[in-house]
């Protein structure tokens, strides 16, 4: 179960998710923050979606690339710009 904004409860089931420990205590607002490997952020791991404490679900960055994992319509095309 997933707690929106405004209070509604909704499941949020994706196919794969990581489950990791945060170094800090996760708070209410946190979802969508970046879930880096590491303190430099250097390494993304995916998107922050809820937890307790510091147990923390991610849904894996490559999976962000899909706009369906996201409640989005797929006819979006999205990609990974280059640097």
């Amino acid at each position: 179960p997933y707690t929106l904004g405004n209070g509604a409860v909704v499941r949020v089931r994706h196919e794969r998710l990581l489950h990791g420990t945060s170094e800090s205590e996760l708070i209410c607002g946190d979802s969508g923050a970046p879930a880096v490997r590491n303190q430099d952020g250097r390494e993304l791991i995916g998107m922050y979606l809820g937890g307790t404490g510091s147990d923390a679900y991610v849904l894996p960055a490559w999976q962000l690339m899909n706009p369906r994992n996201l409640g989005v319509g797929n006819e979006l095309r999205w990609g990974v710009a280059p640097t």
